[in-house]
């Protein structure tokens, strides 16, 4: 067999570790070869690793799952690992130049040379890293935006880039990590909130504007998109977890309970078959109550409440706001409790999509679910934007990693149209 280019994606969730080995197809498509994942056993809290040792030990399983799934080893090649929680912002840098040539019109040089000034002028902290950059927008003569300037006639030009960074420490502590798991390469970081919107949204709602939200048990991730220019990201470190903590303090129950009878659907069956109160019970009836359904309702909207209004607050801060006309975009593991979109369109006053990961070849049914559209976003951002080949992923004789899967050689890769100028 010949040679193929495959890598890994590794992601430290609040509620689960999850590994995914990926190839490319002769079109130059995304293949998934083999996955795992596994309960993280609260050794990552709100999006950060507390307990490195436990990590560790459920990573190695996970990736031995995955190369189980693929049929041999898989090897540990080139590897990619989502980054969230507390230590990652954003900043925003501008940066201009002026044409001074005779017809105006703005080069590819003039481009790189705004960037570079817009990159330099916010001094990342010493305890940050730069973990990606994305062309917001340009302005020409300091008053029409544009996404693409080149070719355009003006006297200056301003560009605006939305810079991601995190905690240097927390970037290096799951290099080590992986670095200990086999992976022999450095890894590289994709935020949570990219992956995320990379596998779901649409050219038409990225151009039109858009506001993708990802919640997940201990955080919930959002990016603002406008006319295929990132504008706006972060992380708040509020989730599922934090309802469901709310729920077990207001009715006084096990958090195991209260985390399970929010995702299940047995509220919003109370609810739809006109029942006033919600039958609860445990294993072997220790707990058997039955608990108003108005107490429950009250407690998941005050939260829910408190959540998006803190987003909405970041955004209005921005002036972002009106700016997404496509309206709202929700996945991840929230999108299960159906008053968690119900309410994110009630607070931030705009339509709503639930959206699922786009399907990749080889996904197994599994992954069919909004808990995995950022790991399946990744997988699509390592295709179309980091690169391919020498430039990017290794090559390996795939003959030496397993010798089940069938396919074309691969020499190149098909260079898909960019969402965003990176």
């Amino acid at each position: 067999m010949g040679k193929r280019s495959f890598f890994t994606i590794v992601e430290f969730g609040t509620s689960k570790i999850t590994a995914v080995h990926c190839s490319v197809n002769k079109e130059g498509e995304p293949v998934i070869l083999g996955f795992a994942t596994a309960d993280s056993g609260n050794c990552v809290v709100k999006g950060d690793i507390v307990d490195v040792q436990k990590a560790e030990q459920i990573l190695t399983k996970v990736l031995e799952a995955a190369d189980d799934s693929v049929g041999s080893y898989f090897g540990r090649g080139d590897v990619y690992f989502l980054i969230s929680g507390r230590s990652v912002s954003s900043l925003r840098g501008e940066g201009c130049v002026m044409i001074y040539s005779a017809d105006k019109h703005i080069t590819e040089e003039h481009i790189q040379e705004a960037d570079e000034k817009a990159k330099m002028s916010v001094p990342i902290p010493a305890d940050m890293i730069d973990v990606d950059r994305f062309n917001s927008y340009y302005v020409l003569d300091k008053h029409l935006q544009v996404k693409d300037p080149e070719g355009c006639e003006a006297t200056r030009l301003d560009s605006v880039l939305h810079i991601i960074i995190a905690e240097q420490t927390r970037r290096n502590m799951i290099r080590d990590l992986l670095h200990d798991a086999g992976f022999e390469k450095d890894s590289t970081d994709i935020f949570t909130g990219v992956a995320s919107f990379y596998g779901t949204l649409t050219r038409d709602e990225m151009e039109n504007g858009v506001l993708m939200v990802d919640i997940g048990a201990g955080t919930m991730e959002y990016a603002g998109i406008v006319q295929n220019g990132l504008v706006a990201s972060g992380v708040i470190p509020v989730g599922i977890d934090n309802l469901a903590n709310d729920l077990a303090i207001g009715l006084e129950l096990p958090f195991a309970l209260t985390k399970k009878m929010l995702t299940d659907g047995r509220i919003e069956a109370a609810k739809n078959a006109g029942e006033v109160f919600l039958e609860i019970s445990s294993v072997n009836d220790v707990i058997h109550r039955d608990i108003p359904l108005a107490s429950i309702e009250k407690i998941i909207n005050l939260r829910l409440q408190e959540m998006f209004t803190i987003l909405k607050d970041e955004l209005e801060s921005k002036g972002l706001m009106q700016s997404f006309q496509a309206g709202l975009v929700i996945t991840g593991g929230g999108v299960k409790i159906p008053a968690v979109p119900e309410f994110a369109s009630g607070v931030l006053g705009c339509h709503k999509r639930i959206a699922f990961p786009f399907e990749i070849e080889g996904m197994p049914e599994q992954m069919n679910d909004p808990r995995f559209s950022a790991v399946l976003g990744a997988v699509r951002y390592v295709i179309d934007l980091i690169g391919y080949g020498a430039a990017g992923l290794s090559l390996v004789n795939m003959a030496d990693v397993f010798e089940n899967i069938t396919g074309g050689l691969m020499s190149g890769m098909k260079r898909v149209t960019k969402a965003f100028t990176k």
